[in-house]
């Protein structure tokens, strides 16, 4: 028996809204999250605020970065500093299982319910990074795989205007998302056939070629780049097939479900393989998962700071490119079925197994948070870490969810925050200036501020302006040399600083106050 409509739109929408509903209740913490709320405030802000008028100037070029800053600027305006990022935390969930969806249906209209199976992919490692922009181009990109889908018939006839807009729109969210649309354009105008004297090429030449003009033109106007680093393709394999890459963020006890979820799509690929096989845009589908996955496992891991994670990037198109290979075939409904309740299993199971993580963060992010209350509106402030709180998943070290809290403390004050990482790359619009960069001048590699314990030199903040507060975390956590290097930044704040608060329950932010720093009432 055939889903009718109302219980198809129950199936997706059911666990898409369950999904954005958990994520608005309890919005998670993310590692870059609360810069890029800061980068949003200084878009929103900068005319009203003088702060930031004082030490940000904002650059309009065009950069593959822009799309989640503006959206965050507009939904400060909307919504205020204190619920802007949840509403793109929950956008970026109900965005990719919407798109999935979108592409399916290219292919078989009645099978879009199936798309809901991309939920456990919209809470990957890289969503738990907060890489807005790229969680947004993700969704685009399976977009443009839909458009190109319904246009290829139509080559012939012209390019798609459809196509060629959201190729471009997706170029603003990120290179990579950018680079993958291509390749899937590539893999369709290699496998449907146009008629007699068509030129299949066409209509997809139209559809990337603004966006190919935008990225020489970025490229040629940035320096942020560096020597590739190359990664080990074996292990790459493994985590690819696993869904370790994609997936485990928190807890090694990830690996159980992600496993579980790989074993599970792998049994109904191998179950129904020649299910759909002479359609050509099942073949092309194939053949870009194909192609991304060999360009995931031989492309550079990074090109320096400004041009990270491209594996860990790459990783999850081959998956997404999978499920729409999968459920786009006229499959069975009960491994149409068993397909969706497996990734809906997963989405659930990675939930519980997150939870006392996301907890624990949640605790720590609402006692840091409240160090606002000793904070000056329109300040300066810097953060220096004394200790690493991120979680154990035997992945990226420096995945701690408190690393750049600091910028939302600014952003909640209408402040500086010396460390904002955005205001030093040139893919972002608001940048320091460079008369008032504090951060240059305290932290000239760049890379000393962000270490644990930090390498920074406060005094030469003085050539350049003034910092108003100094926070010191993760005192009470502080070992060996972090906490050495502890005793002598407090011993040399006194000089200039006075201590006016710590917060509770655990000590975990000490702030300094600059003469004329204190805050009223602190």
């Amino acid at each position: 028996m055939r889903l009718g409509p109302v219980a198809r739109a129950i199936a997706f929408w059911g666990p898409t809204v369950a999904a954005a509903a958990a994520v608005a209740a309890v919005p998670p913490h993310t590692v870059d999250g609360p810069a890029h709320l800061l980068g949003g405030t200084v878009l929103a802000h900068w005319h009203t605020a003088p702060v930031y008028r004082q030490f940000y100037s904002l650059g309009w070029f065009p950069t593959p970065n822009l799309a989640a800053g503006l959206l965050l600027a507009g939904l400060i305006r909307l919504v205020g500093v204190g619920h802007a990022e949840t509403v793109l935390l929950v956008a970026c969930v109900v965005a990719l299982p919407l798109a999935l969806r979108w592409a399916i249906t290219a292919i078989r209209p009645a099978a879009g319910w199936t798309g809901v199976a991309a939920l456990p992919f919209a809470f990957n490692y890289l969503y738990g990074y907060g890489f807005y922009n790229f969680c947004l181009g993700l969704a685009l990109c399976l977009c443009c795989a839909g458009a190109a889908l319904r246009a290829a018939p139509h080559w012939a006839a012209g390019p798609s205007a459809r196509l060629g807009a959201l190729v471009v729109v997706t170029w603003f969210t990120h290179l990579v998302a950018f680079a993958v649309a291509i390749v899937f354009l590539a893999a369709v105008v290699a496998c449907v056939r146009r008629p007699w004297g068509a030129r299949p090429w066409l209509g997809p030449a139209v559809a990337v070629l603004p966006g190919l003009a935008l990225t020489g033109a970025y490229l040629a106007h940035t320096s942020g780049g560096a020597a590739p680093r190359w990664s080990d393709p074996f292990p790459a394999a493994v985590g690819l097939v696993s869904l370790h890459t994609q997936l485990v963020t928190y807890r090694p006890a990830e690996n159980v479900v992600a496993g579980a979820l790989a074993v599970a799509l792998s049994a109904i690929a191998l179950a129904t393989p020649r299910v759909g096989r002479g359609d050509a845009r099942i073949r092309a589908v194939a053949l870009a998962g194909a192609g991304t996955a060999a360009l995931g496992l031989l492309a550079p891991e990074s090109f320096g700071i400004a041009f990270g994670l491209i594996g860990e990037r790459l990783s999850l198109f081959p998956v997404l490119f999978g499920l729409l290979w999968c459920f786009g075939r006229p499959i069975p409904r009960r491994w149409a079925a068993a397909g969706v309740a497996a990734c809906l299993a997963a989405t659930a199971a990675l939930g519980a197994v997150r939870l006392p993580e996301l907890r624990r963060e949640d605790r720590s992010a609402a006692e840091y948070l409240s160090a606002a209350r000793y904070l000056r509106p329109g300040s300066t402030l810097i953060a220096l870490r004394f200790a690493e709180f991120g979680p154990r998943a035997g992945r990226n070290r420096h995945f701690d969810p408190l690393r750049h809290l600091s910028s939302a403390l600014a952003a909640r004050t209408d402040s500086v925050d010396v460390g904002h990482y955005e205001a030093v790359l040139e893919y972002f619009p608001g940048r320091f200036r460079p008369d008032r960069d504090l951060r240059a001048a305290v932290d000239p590699g760049l890379g000393g501020l962000e270490q644990v314990p930090p390498r920074v030199d406060l005094p030469a903040a003085g050539r350049v302006g003034r910092i108003d507060y100094v926070l010191l975390i993760g005192a009470p956590q502080a070992t060996g040399t972090a906490a050495a290097a502890l005793a002598a930044t407090r011993a040399g704040l006194a000089r200039d600083y006075t201590m006016v608060g710590r917060t509770v329950p655990s000590g975990l932010v000490e702030v300094w106050a600059g003469t004329g720093g204190r805050a009223p009432g602190a």
